[in-house]
């Protein structure tokens, strides 16, 4: 069979999936974590951190909004950089770095799920290893349990099974599929 001349990604993340996402990665326990020791060390001041906060990430927001208009498909950052630069190997370290950010926030968070959890229920001979790795384990399962008929997870999904592109809906019909006019 052979490629189309635009292959694709096959649409696996929808707006509600990817705005929860980027909500949580943006509004994570782990700020809430850090305020009370920002404001200890800045007082009353904390709120400027809060306004630089806000214009990088305006200035990142419409960024990804520029490009995303200009590039409407599947690959985000790592698309864009093999655009501009033409190599896949710096796109691929733009993909890991996504990776590694994501996987900074998930155990940021879990860390701060596991403080407040042993200081609300008393267990503070708990190391909280073992509880931000219980919270993480408990989540795996509720992403693993959701998988049922006709869904992925992130463990058994299309990604992590090797899969290969799959052309858009709205990609022009492969010659030998052609219908007859």
């Amino acid at each position: 069979m052979p490629e189309t001349a635009n292959p694709q990604l096959k649409r696996a993340v929808g707006p509600i999936e990817l705005t929860l996402y980027g909500l949580g990665s943006m509004l994570g326990s782990g700020i809430y974590a850090l305020v009370g020791k920002a404001a200890g060390v800045v007082g009353n001041a904390v709120w400027l951190s809060f306004v630089a906060a806000l214009c990088a990430a305006l200035l990142t927001a419409l960024s990804y909004a520029s490009l995303g208009s200009r590039y409407p498909r599947a690959g985000g950052a790592a698309y864009v950089t093999d655009r501009a630069f033409g190599l896949p190997v710096i796109s691929f370290l733009v993909g890991l770095a996504l990776v590694c950010s994501g996987m900074t926030s998930v155990a940021t968070q879990s860390r701060v799920f596991a403080n407040n959890l042993a200081q609300l229920m008393g267990w503070q001979s708990v190391p909280i290893e073992a509880l931000a790795l219980g919270f993480l384990l408990i989540m795996a399962g509720i992403d693993e349990h959701d998988a049922g008929p006709g869904r992925t997870s992130a463990r058994t999904g299309p990604a992590a099974k090797g899969a290969k592109r799959q052309p858009a809906a709205d990609s022009p019909a492969k010659p030998e599929e052609a219908k007859p006019e």
